[in-house]
């Protein structure tokens, strides 16, 4: 079955290829029914309403494919006030409310792919809806590990490689703080969303 909605999470210009191609090509394939961008742009981002909006109709996305939400002003970051992972997580999860769908995927360059679907996840149980929303991650076109790139609003800048240790410190990190929910609660999720998948197959 196709997914209905996948969430493209914001990552800084460097990686917009991985995130925007990975996009297209699983709503092309008919992975994902629909692309979701988020309506809330900030300085370092290069995935939101309206300039990539304007790219994604140019390639073909059937405008009413394509839809947006505004991240939560919840879990904005200490150091820049601009909208983090965790405020995707939990702006898609009250999207999803709204909406009503039931299944929905995020896309994410390779390095940020875990601490996006916990995110994900996270959003789904501070909302009450992670027994009635099947979540998965997609992973957004390959780009060179050894290649730099900025990450973190425009932080940090470093080879995409040496990347991936600070995003799952701050699993631990986010976790403890409370914005994100513990490694248990996602495997639980995770049970419970492949038993769900299988009895409505």
């Amino acid at each position: 079955k196709s997914v209905e909605a996948a969430y493209l999470f914001d990552p800084t210009p460097d990686n917009k290829k991985s995130v925007i191609e990975g996009g297209l090509q699983y709503y092309r394939q008919g992975i994902v029914r629909r692309l979701v961008i988020n309506s809330e742009g900030h300085p370092a981002g290069a995935v939101s309403y309206p300039q990539c909006a304007l790219e994604l109709w140019g390639r073909g996305v059937v405008k009413s494919d394509l839809l947006t939400f505004k991240p939560s002003g919840k879990f904005r970051s200490n150091t820049t006030g601009l909208y983090s992972t965790s405020s995707e997580g939990e702006g898609l999860a009250m999207f999803l409310k709204e909406t009503g769908y039931k299944s929905v995927a995020c896309i994410s360059v390779h390095f940020h792919l875990v601490r996006c679907f916990v995110a994900v996840v996270s959003g789904l149980i501070h909302n009450g809806l992670e027994r009635t929303v099947l979540a998965y991650a997609l992973k957004g076109v390959h780009l060179d590990w050894n290649e730099e790139a900025t990450h973190s609003q425009g932080l940090i800048k470093a080879r995409r490689r040496d990347l991936v240790l600070g995003e799952l410190r701050r699993n631990f990190t986010y976790c403890e703080g409370g914005d994100q929910v513990s490694a248990r609660d996602v495997l639980d999720y995770l049970n419970w969303r492949d038993e769900a998948a299988k009895k409505g197959a």
